[in-house]
């Protein structure tokens, strides 16, 4: 069995920088940024930050439950 992965979806201004646990995600044209993560056995933590081309950030925090 492979391991599990989850996708991470979401939207930006597309002049955004966007961060997945610290690691650059691509925002496209159109704002939309998409990543593919591993999961654990457990609780996995994600971070996700986007920040404006003037500085200011937004950040969301959730747990993902594995057994």
């Amino acid at each position: 069995m492979s391991d599990p992965r989850l996708q991470i979806l979401g939207n930006t201004d597309p002049d955004a920088t966007v961060t997945i646990n610290g690691v650059s995600v691509l925002v496209r044209g159109d704002g939309k940024f998409f990543d593919q993560v591993a999961l654990n056995p457990g609780v996995n933590t994600f971070t996700i930050i986007a920040t404006s081309r003037l500085g200011k950030s937004t950040t969301i925090i959730r747990d993902i439950g594995v057994k």
